[in-house]
């Protein structure tokens, strides 16, 4: 998530004529938004709890995550983490046709790691890529527009590696979790 911080009134709502400026923002991870509004960080949390946190409207400061794709920043390091995880340099991007600009098919696109910052372009593609992993299927990243977060599928090494970054937070889930738009509603 992201925090505006050209905005100095924490009380302005959005409206839908806002606007905002790439430069003027500043990255926020759950886990301190969470703290800072009272919102029990757990492995299931997702953007419908800031919401009621927000008392229903986000406010105008405020920017959640786009739906199905991860910024730049973070799908790089994701990507560099995961390389240390595969022997085979082809990688594979599957965009859902709701991503695509025609809206005709599924796409499917080979390429490596370096593709990854720019296969939306590549692909034409307005959201990241629904799924990509690498041929060998050492692991798969699902980002899906209907989903609360971003899964990564892969090893217990891989898993500990993506722990200990500081730019990715996460949690461990179980096969019984939802990870839908409805995930905040399911307890422990």
């Amino acid at each position: 998530m992201y925090r505006d911080t050209s905005i100095k009134d924490k009380s302005r709502q959005w409206k839908s004529k806002d606007r905002f400026r790439e430069s003027d923002l500043e990255r926020v991870t759950w886990k301190d938004l969470a703290k800072e509004y009272g919102v029990r960080y757990h492995r299931q949390i997702n953007v419908d709890a800031f919401s009621a946190a927000f008392g229903g409207n986000w406010p105008r400061f405020m920017l959640g995550p786009e739906e199905g794709t991860l910024d730049s920043p973070l799908l790089e390091k994701l990507g560099n983490i995961l390389s240390g995880h595969t022997t085979d340099s082809r990688w594979l991007f599957e965009y859902y046709l709701v991503a695509t600009f025609d809206i005709q098919s599924d796409e499917l696109f080979v390429g490596g790691q370096s593709d990854l910052p720019t296969a939306n372009d590549q692909a034409k593609c307005g959201a990241g890529p629904t799924y990509w992993w690498p041929a060998d299927r050492a692991w798969c990243v699902c980002s899906d527009y209907d989903l609360a977060f971003t899964v990564v599928g892969t090893t217990r090494a891989a898993l500990a590696d993506l722990a200990n970054s500081d730019d990715l937070e996460g949690f461990e889930m179980r096969l019984t979790d939802r990870i839908d738009y409805k995930s905040y509603t399911q307890r422990d």
